[in-house]
């Protein structure tokens, strides 16, 4: 009779495992690529991507894009980092709280008005962070530190929302044109 040793039964979940879960992670932040995603280099040389959990920062091309992207790189660009980390996101980022000498990079993205405390994905954070970032970001908001200097600022999300539909919508032109331009 056929029988599979432990280990040949286990080897495959213990990859999968080691695949999908991940610890914490340190080293070396060597790339602000924005004011939430930075590049950390380890010891043994791996680079992570790692997208600052819980905050939402305004994209490049927005304002307050690249003094949020100088202020991440204030707290972290060529320091030591712990990255505290259990899952990435959809493009392979770790998504984690980024901690340089003591300080929790996260929330002073959100004191300093650089970022927005992302509520969408608040059920992913402690309870604890959850209070503490949404304190940051209202503290933020009422002394206009930051972003909160204009009257309205637009969201990341609604910022990327309304980027894809001129996109879209371009995209579309581009076809119209194109197929009454083949039947004239």
């Amino acid at each position: 009779m056929f029988t599979l040793s432990p280990i040949r039964f286990f080897l495959p979940w213990l990859c999968c495992l080691a695949l999908t879960a991940h610890a914490d992670v340190s080293g070396k932040v060597v790339y602000i690529a924005d004011g939430d995603t930075l590049t950390v280099k380890t010891p043994d040389n791996l680079k992570y991507k790692v997208r600052l959990q819980g905050i939402d920062a305004p994209e490049q091309a927005q304002a307050f894009g690249n003094k949020a992207k100088q202020a991440l790189a204030e707290c972290a660009r060529g320091k030591e980092a712990m990255i505290e980390s259990q899952e990435t996101d959809q493009y392979g980022r770790l998504l984690g709280k980024v901690w340089v000498n003591g300080t929790d990079c996260n929330l002073r993205q959100l004191t300093l008005g650089m970022a927005w405390h992302y509520k969408h994905f608040a059920r992913e954070q402690t309870e604890a962070d959850r209070l503490r970032y949404a304190a940051a970001e209202q503290t933020a908001r009422d002394e206009k530190r930051g972003l909160w200097a204009d009257a309205n600022p637009t969201a990341p999300w609604d910022f990327r929302q309304q980027e894809n539909l001129k996109k879209t919508q371009d995209a579309f032109k581009q076809q119209w044109m194109m197929h009454n331009h083949r039947f004239r």
